[in-house]
């Protein structure tokens, strides 16, 4: 008889999840050790991220990779521009809460309200947010200028590529709007075109266990309020 094929497979002696494990252990990591994460497992991370689906394999996403001293100065001048109370202008607006959905407003209500229970003081989270959580990385995801509506999913779908990819492998991640919120201090430091639209970035790295931040846990909406099924 044939040995049965093992379904986990290993890669330098870490025993690799499922992709189901890797979706329920994902967790929004809100401060990071100070440990570098090696540049090749950044670099799979993202190869691997583009097994997305793409509207008509359009792929319009670009990626840049920010660490070490790049990433420093970054940090730095967002650290000052927060403490001298700078406004945010990102390159792709944010929605203004109350235009959001009444259910999308009571989420994010009771996700503040859940925080503050957690922390006990809602700033040391602004805190983490004005030291960009202490990433050691950071891949920036920018999209050309006049996207497609459609474009955005495709890069949605890259960045959940690459965050299942990087939980795969031990590294936590946090796709946070603070990381793009300077987007005039990021293009000082990193060479991105005029011609893209910087979207979104995400901050990779190894979760500080002991770190209140992370503690905080978003709950998600019951399958019976968000789901209709048909036959």
């Amino acid at each position: 008889a044939y040995p049965k094929k093992k379904s986990a497979r290993h890669k330098k002696g870490i025993l690799k999840m499922e992709a189901h494990q890797a979706l329920e252990r994902r967790r929004s990591t809100r401060w990071f050790l100070d440990r570098p994460v090696d540049p090749d497992d950044l670099k799979t991370i993202v190869v691997q991220g583009l097994h997305a689906p793409s509207w008509v394999n359009s792929q319009p996403y670009h990626a840049h990779i920010v660490t070490g001293e790049t990433l420093q100065r970054i940090k730095d001048d967002y650290l000052e521009a927060s403490r001298n109370g700078k406004e945010s202008k990102p390159e792709l607006p944010p929605t203004p809460l109350e235009d959001w959905s009444p259910l999308a407003q009571q989420n994010m209500t009771h996700w503040r309200e859940g925080g503050e229970h957690t922390l006990g003081d809602i700033k040391v989270m602004e805190e983490a947010a004005s030291h960009l959580y202490n990433a050691p990385a950071i891949v920036y995801l920018t999209l050309p200028k006049n996207f497609s509506p459609w474009s955005l999913y495709d890069l949605g779908g890259f960045g959940m590529g690459m965050i299942i990819a990087a939980t795969d492998q031990g590294i936590a991640s946090l796709p946070a709007y603070r990381f793009v919120i300077y987007p005039d201090i990021i293009r000082q430091h990193v060479e991105i075109p005029e011609d893209e639209v910087l979207v979104l970035g995400i901050g990779l790295g190894y979760r500080d266990s002991y770190a209140p931040v992370n503690r905080i846990i978003a709950a998600r909406e019951p399958l019976t309020e968000l789901l209709d099924y048909k036959e």
